[in-house]
């Protein structure tokens, strides 16, 4: 694994699981309370780019490779249908992305899955407390939603403790520590998840837990047949993916009937050709990063009418990709792919090649994650939340630096 140059000190364990757990709840609701908790969220990590003396994000490949899809995005402002929105828009997407990279690199990963665990545990229970809830459109079952007013949130964050639950299960700990880390978050979140009723993310949990399991099979055979292991195994996947398509199977639409749901109610298809129609008038640059869902453009207004969203916020085309191309043209579709590309691979070789331990899980399983739910859903595009957030860190993890041996022992 390629290493940075630079010896960094780390937090002290107690506060990095201070901090990320306060960064977890200030990315679930900080669109409930305006300014106040983005502007907390910076009070605890832009101070830290100068760390110990040293200044932590000191330009290597991957930060720098990182740093240019949220450069693109502010980039846009000079073709942009709505200026204003992509520069302010375009500058808190950056500054979260300089915000993740502080945490990857002084957060012990230890501390990061910790912090991550405690703060989505809190979420659930917030969540649960409300009791807020909705009928699903066509059925006669109440999903929980809680402050977020959708299932699909409060599935995304259980799926996390999930895995944050699952990860910590690779670390040497004492019963309080278990019980904290992984007992309470692993009941509340799948609690969370069958009450959601939220199917996606429920086929995203367990496919990515069962890939874990694979990757750590697969790391117990010896060295040398690992790669080959892994090549049959990325084989008979494509081969498998091919074969759906060339029979036209749509696995998705499958598995949402055999969970008794109608995946033609969220109108994704329809999004998706809308979509990839609107941003073939401007391929290349797109329409400006933020600048599409804007009140006053004549196509988005349009899409809310047709979909009742009277509050006309709060939507998207149901695929990374593709609301990727629509804001910002190929040129951001190919970085952002290749960052989610490299983070997969990095974080499956990993786990591979050195076996399962609480770094390599938490790594593995955000990374495929957002992966698959790239197809359905819009993640990471910010400018705040959750999945900038863990994503960017993920990805910068996985490029490690040089720990000051003070500091070592908290991870």
């Amino acid at each position: 694994m390629m290493q940075d140059s630079i010896t960094l000190k780390q937090l002290p364990e107690r506060r990095a699981i201070v901090f990320v757990t306060f960064s977890t709840l200030i990315m679930a609701f900080s669109s409930l309370f305006s300014l106040i908790p983005i502007l907390i969220f910076y009070a605890i990590w832009l101070p830290h780019i100068l760390y110990g003396k040293t200044f932590v994000l000191r330009p290597s490949f991957p930060l720098v490779f990182m740093g240019l899809f949220p450069l693109i995005c502010l980039f846009t402002l000079f073709w942009s249908d709505y200026r204003g929105e992509t520069i302010h828009k375009g500058l808190e997407f950056a500054s979260m992305v300089v915000c993740s990279a502080i945490v990857a690199r002084i957060v012990p990963p230890t501390a990061f899955v910790k912090g991550l665990s405690l703060g989505v545990s809190i979420v659930m229970l917030i969540t649960f407390l409300t009791g807020h809830s909705h009928t699903i459109g066509g059925t006669d079952e109440a999903a929980i939603t809680g402050l977020f007013g959708s299932k699909n949130v409060v599935g995304l964050f259980a799926t996390i403790g999930l895995f944050s639950a699952v990860s910590f299960l690779c670390t040497k700990s004492g019963k309080i520590e278990k019980i904290v880390y992984t007992a309470l978050p692993l009941a509340l979140c799948l609690l969370g998840l069958v009450l959601s009723r939220s199917a996606s993310s429920l086929v995203v949990a367990f496919a990515v837990i069962a890939a874990l399991i694979m990757a750590g099979i697969v790391s117990k055979f010896p060295r040398g047949l690992r790669p080959v292991i892994l090549g049959l195994l990325a084989f008979a996947a494509a081969t498998f993916g091919f074969s759906l398509y060339a029979f036209q199977i749509d696995l998705y639409a499958e598995i949402l009937h055999a969970l008794g749901k109608n995946p033609t109610l969220t109108g994704r298809t329809y999004l998706w050709e809308e979509g990839i129609r609107l941003g073939s008038s401007n391929p290349f640059l797109g329409h400006g990063y933020a600048a599409f869902w804007v009140h006053g453009q004549p196509d988005a207004e349009r899409l809310w009418k047709e979909f009742y969203i009277d509050n006309r916020t709060g939507f998207h085309f149901h695929n990374l990709l593709i609301e990727t191309f629509v804001e910002t043209g190929m040129i951001g579709v190919l970085i952002l792919a290749s960052l989610i590309l490299i983070t997969l691979f990095y974080a499956l070789w990993n786990c591979v090649a050195n076996g399962i331990s609480i770094k390599n899980a938490i790594m593995f399983c955000i990374a495929l994650m957002f992966a698959i739910r790239a197809f359905v859903e819009v993640d990471l595009l910010g400018p705040f939340g959750i999945g900038p957030f863990l994503f960017y860190s993920t990805y910068l993890y996985l490029f490690p630096v040089a720990v000051n041996n003070d500091t070592k022992q908290a991870q």
